[in-house]
């Protein structure tokens, strides 16, 4: 009777041992690189990350650091359970003295032992002249909500200053924060179209800095555009 209590005992242990073992956290991430596009030279544009746990242990993001103080890369949450998802925002600040196409980084260590560190890249162009753009030019470039505009639609105008039509679509935007929505059709060499921003309705914050990016045609020439969107003051 007791050497079969020790063989069970030894059993259990054995089974839990191995259950241990076989626990890893994994992260799935459907993008690491991000392309802005055009972007005015003095604004803010941000662009989210999301990491899925797929693994059958804890995904923890031990540290995420960007590159310079241009950029920054807040985390949702830092440990995600197995099939939860976390996100990293990386929020970039132009100057006026930026030029020409920017490209920054910020590096995210996690315990998945296949990816260890990784990075999350992103490029932007800077618009130093929205006048001479192409192949669109946007009037305004940027949206601006006040607490007293927060149910009002804002209009922008995108005018094809191109020869052959645009077909605008969207890239990516935040949806708990704004709705966006494009010309229907075609812009017409020389005509304009109008892109409508509102504060989604399910949005609680008082203050934020977004953007939505769009992209001018499928064609290979298509080129994108980032909009920044601020509700409130803008933050330094």
């Amino acid at each position: 009777m007791i050497r079969h209590l020790w063989i069970l005992t030894l059993l259990a242990v054995s089974v839990i041992g191995s259950s241990s073992l076989l626990a890893q956290a994994r992260l799935e991430i459907d993008e690491t690189s991000f392309d802005f596009g055009y972007i005015p030279q003095v604004c803010k544009v941000a662009h989210t990350y999301v990491m899925r746990a797929s693994g059958t242990d804890s995904l923890k993001i031990l540290n995420v650091k960007p590159g310079c103080g241009c950029t920054k890369a807040p985390i949702k949450k830092e440990v995600v359970a197995p099939g939860d998802s976390t996100a990293v925002e990386l929020i970039f600040t132009s100057v006026e003295t930026y030029r020409g196409t920017m490209q920054k980084t910020a590096t995210v260590t996690c315990n998945d032992d296949a990816r260890g560190t990784f990075s999350l890249r992103f490029k932007a162009t800077i618009n130093t002249s929205p006048d001479s753009a192409q192949p669109a030019q946007l009037s305004p470039w940027n949206v601006d909500f006040t607490e007293a505009m927060r149910a009002k639609e804002v209009e922008m105008s995108v005018k094809n200053v191109s020869k052959e039509p645009l077909t605008l679509a969207l890239v990516s935007y935040p949806f708990e924060f704004i709705n966006v929505t494009l010309p229907s059709g075609d812009i017409a060499p020389g005509k304009s179209g109008v892109i409508k921003v509102k504060i989604a309705p399910g949005c609680k914050e008082s203050n934020f800095e977004k953007s939505f990016t769009f992209t001018t045609g499928r064609a290979a020439d298509s080129k994108r555009y980032t909009v920044p969107v601020v509700l409130g003051k803008p933050t330094t």
